[in-house]
């Protein structure tokens, strides 16, 4: 039996391949983001792709690029990664040199099967695939959205919580996304780390929306049944036997109640599979079949947007901020903030923090301040909270709460993102429903 070898190496005219075993077998490993800061610390470095199954990795170069010259400079780049000392002592020579784009805030951790890509977003890198298709419209796509509506409906929820976003549309086939957004508030670069951050969610988030396999079986039988019963005779039995096999589950519900003395919704089901097969007509149980699949899927969806729509004011908040520094302004995230940092707001912008104004004034709006207008001018000794427009001016803020600490986030938090479960009026209804189902038996039966 053959061995992978330890390592290989493949240079190209458009990149170079590798194999290795303990490189890339393990996604997030300190060893492969210090490969791809290493690799990317090279300007003429456009992508690395990793497939961690086949312990393969490939770096791209950009187009119009001399290969020689940049393998060359990429493999003096991997040793210095490779050697501590000589990376401490090239990061002492090159003073003037950019450093290298870091990849320490990269989500790597995926599964085996999906491939990653981490290429340049501006001055970042990231694993998800950013196309502009306009001044203010961009393409968002992922191999881990395909074919996973969870990810793709708590993706929406992410997108709808970040300031600057102003529509995220979802395109089924594609299994990517259409953003608008505005360039004044959001770059690709905030956009692509913030989506970074925003992998857990995706994962472990609690609302999913109602599974689209039963609405498009029932809509298949619908549809098998109308050509059955108007179209084609011939194929009525098989619509009737698909008809029996879907309602299935339901049959063995009403069995199960039956042997305990109840008699509910299923039951009635089940007395309606019995009238179709009598008459030998699908169409009607179908329909209703379908109704009942499309009802759920319509309501999640009409509450999630309406709940979007509402909070919208309340969930979005900026994510970076500005801090004031020596020779010039840094942009921090505001999750790395700590209190008694300070942070610089302007005219037009959101104050990203919970403060005390320190330095400056300005005419703020302030939903959150404990003042019947939200309009108001703030000065030194002034609070002010995350969420707040500055309508003119400028201030500097120590900071109090960032980040999740925050009112705003706080109130975010309590707020649904989906439909509302478990409600008393819920199990009301069902209750009612259950209850009315005997009744309504016993009339069909009368009417036979």
């Amino acid at each position: 039996m053959s061995q992978r070898p330890k390592l290989r190496i493949a240079p190209g005219a458009a990149g170079v391949s590798i194999w290795s075993e303990d490189l890339f077998s393990q996604p997030g490993s300190p060893r492969l983001r210090d490969f791809i800061a290493s690799a990317f610390s090279v300007a003429d470095v456009a992508t690395v792709d990793i497939r961690a199954a086949d312990a393969f990795g490939r770096i791209g170069y950009a187009p119009a690029s001399a290969p020689e010259s940049v393998w060359r400079r990429l493999a003096a780049a991997l040793r210095r990664s490779a050697d501590p000392a000589a990376a401490a002592h090239h990061s002492r020579q090159d003073v003037g040199t950019p450093d290298p784009l870091g990849a320490a805030n990269l989500y790597l951790d995926h599964p085996a099967r999906w491939p990653i890509r981490v290429s340049r977003i501006g001055g970042t890198l990231s694993t998800w695939r950013l196309r502009r298709v306009g001044s203010d419209r961009i393409r968002l796509s992922h191999p881990a959205l395909q074919r996973r509506r969870d990810r793709s409906h708590r993706l929406e929820q992410q997108l709808a919580s970040i300031l600057g976003v102003e529509d995220a549309r979802e395109r089924s086939l594609s299994s990517d996304f259409l953003l608008r957004f505005d360039p004044k508030t959001l770059t690709l670069e905030r956009l692509a780390r913030e989506l970074e951050r925003s992998w857990p969610a995706l994962f472990d988030g609690e609302d999913e929306p109602p599974s689209t396999k039963r609405l498009a079986t029932a809509g298949t039988l619908l549809t098998l049944a109308a050509v059955a019963q108007f179209a084609v005779p011939a194929l009525r039995p098989v619509a009737v036997g698909a008809v029996v096999v879907y309602a299935a589950p339901n049959v063995a519900t009403a069995v199960r109640q039956a042997r305990h003395g109840q008699v509910g919704l299923p039951a009635l089901y089940s007395m309606g599979l019995g009238f179709m097969l009598l008459s030998g007509l699908p169409l009607t149980g179908t329909i209703m079949a379908s109704l009942m699949q499309l009802w759920p899927y319509l309501a999640h969806r009409t509450i999630a947007n309406r709940q979007r729509r509402l909070f919208a004011a309340h969930r979005k908040r900026p994510v970076w901020a500005r801090v004031p520094g020596q020779a010039a302004e840094i942009e921090v995230h505001v999750d790395d903030l700590q209190p008694g940092d300070e942070v610089v707001v302007r005219a037009g912008e959101t104050v990203p923090v919970d403060g005390v104004a320190v330095a400056g004034a300005a005419s703020v709006i302030d939903h959150l301040g404990p003042w019947t207008d939200p309009a108001r001018d703030v000065e030194a000794g002034d609070v002010v909270y995350a969420g707040a427009i500055l309508r003119d001016g400028e201030v500097t803020l120590r900071v109090d709460r960032a980040g999740e600490a925050t009112a705003v986030a706080h109130v975010g938090r309590i707020l649904p993102y989906a439909a509302f479960r478990n409600l008393p009026s819920f199990h009301e209804a069902e209750r009612v429903a259950n209850r009315n189902a005997k009744p309504a038996l016993a009339l069909a039966a009368s009417t036979c």
